[in-house]
């Protein structure tokens, strides 16, 4: 999925739905990589993609990202994806605001994360869920 196609389906979908939604500046996004890197990947690459993951846990299963929904965070997540499918950076209030609009958009490979990078979420084409930091127990219990 390319930036503008994501721009552009996820801002419509949030609208749709009432759901407040804000696009990460390009310094925000580029500190969100740095840092998810840093905590969740095993340092190759420049960004965390779900190739160099370190300390994850992994589940298959079909449209498993609506599991994300029940993980017990409460405060507002970042939503993004590879930066091979562009820059595309968006902050909800909430897990349960992110997976009503996921609900509603096309599948994507993404990845969610916390402002302080407690835990990461990754999800990709296969239906493959991936956690790391506190969603990896979550992942593992599923």
């Amino acid at each position: 999925m390319s930036w503008e196609r994501a721009m552009l389906l996820l801002v419509g979908v949030a609208d749709g739905l009432g759901i407040g939604m804000k696009v990460l500046s390009n310094q925000e996004e580029q500190s969100v990589r740095e840092r998810t890197r840093r905590r969740f990947s095993d340092g190759t690459g420049n960004s965390v993609t779900n190739e160099n993951l370190a300390h994850c846990a992994r589940l298959s299963r079909n449209e498993s990202w609506k599991l994300i929904g029940a993980f017990g965070f409460s405060g507002s997540v970042i939503l993004f994806t590879n930066l091979r499918d562009g820059r595309s950076m968006f902050k909800f209030s909430s897990i349960r605001d992110t997976v009503a609009v996921l609900s509603e958009a096309p599948p994507f490979d993404f990845y969610l994360v916390d402002q302080d990078c407690t835990f990461l979420f990754a999800h990709d084409e296969y239906d493959n869920l991936f956690g790391c930091g506190s969603a990896k127990a979550f992942v593992e219990s599923l």
